[in-house]
């Protein structure tokens, strides 16, 4: 395998996809959804895509289909994959070189089938060669650890819709885990909770919004309360509660301690000496999820390691794929060169 003028990374992620382009950076940030006009069943017309198509969320006529091509971590939808890769990346006019090499992330689970149906949607998107790598192996780089690293070092990625932890010693993995849990879980937990407690409806963009800006795992002692909007489960008319900032947390606490249970997974069949590292060194938190408020200080107090959220979390999987493109050593870390 060798590496092209132009190579094209790309993190295809569940909420959102973020594009690298060698010589230039991150050049493309939009939510992973792309809208379809199904008004002529014959013929279906892509109308939006990225974030203008999440703002349709719950707004859309029955006519605009709303699409997301990956779920937890994996492509379900190989067409529509194609065609927001497509769209996306006309959009920033990747190919006017030429075509590029493009390394694309996937889950360190996912399987045979999966692999190649990422392999053949980086083909039918112009790809002169498609390079797998794994999320988990991206996200250590981009925390800035170098991967001949001897001391072992543990990550907890913690996305939208998966959890993913590994312990990684010298750039290999010791230990994994992985479930299918994120903060789309606490969105819905937060939905779940507004229905039965106060018998409102919320959609899933409102929740999202209360976590982003309102969000905590433990109750402060704060009164803060909020308003949120949605519609009346008995008159389905319009209503506005109150609602405490420390319900929010009563209704993430479920998902919380699961994701604190999967981070705690790893430790089952680890060695004592890397163990020891761990704890000298603490967990590494990436992903949107490790920057809820005071989730760094409940795993430390539940695992009983300290814990500290990577600079910028949410991109450190770009981060890190950019970082293995720059510096041309890819290839040692890619499925393919690892025989899987």
């Amino acid at each position: 395998m060798s590496l092209f003028a132009t190579t094209i990374g790309i993190d295809f992620g569940s909420q959102h996809t973020r594009i690298f382009l060698s010589n230039a950076g991150v050049i493309f940030e939009e939510k992973t959804i792309i809208a379809f006009d199904t008004h002529d069943s014959g013929n279906k017309k892509i109308f939006s895509f990225g974030n203008d198509a999440y703002q349709m969320l719950g707004r859309a006529p029955e006519s605009i289909s709303l699409v997301t091509p990956v779920e937890r971590g994996i492509i379900v939808n190989q067409q529509d994959a194609i065609a927001f890769l497509n769209i996306s990346l006309n959009s920033i006019k990747t190919f006017s070189l030429g075509k590029p090499a493009i390394v694309i992330t996937v889950p360190t689970h996912i399987t045979n089938i999966q692999l190649r149906t990422a392999y053949e949607v980086g083909r039918l998107v112009g790809a002169s060669e498609v390079i797998p790598l794994q999320t988990q192996i991206a996200a250590l780089f981009g925390s800035h650890i170098e991967g001949n690293e001897v001391h072992g070092r543990m990550i907890a990625n913690i996305g939208a819709e998966t959890t993913s932890v590994a312990i990684v010693s010298l750039g290999g993995m010791l230990s994994y885990t992985c479930a299918p849990l994120g903060g789309v879980d606490l969105d819905n937990a937060l939905v779940a909770y507004i229905a039965q407690k106060h018998h409102i409806v919320i959609g899933r963009h409102t929740a999202e919004q209360i976590k982003l800006s309102y969000g905590c795992v433990v109750d402060d002692g704060s009164n803060e309360v909020i308003s949120v909007k949605g519609i009346d489960t008995v008159t389905q008319l319009p209503k506005i509660i109150k609602l405490k900032k420390q319900e929010i947390a009563l209704a993430y606490s479920n998902v919380l301690y699961e994701i604190i249970q999967i981070i705690g997974q790893v430790f089952r069949d680890t060695r004592a000496e890397i163990i020891s590292d761990i704890i000298d060194y603490g967990i590494l938190l990436s992903g949107g999820t490790s920057l809820l408020p005071g989730f760094d200080v409940l795993i430390s107090e539940k695992i009983g390691t300290p814990a500290q959220v990577v600079d910028d979390p949410s991109r450190v999987v770009i981060r890190g794929v950019g970082k293995l493109i720059s510096t041309g050593h890819i290839e040692a870390y890619t499925l393919a060169a690892s025989g899987k």
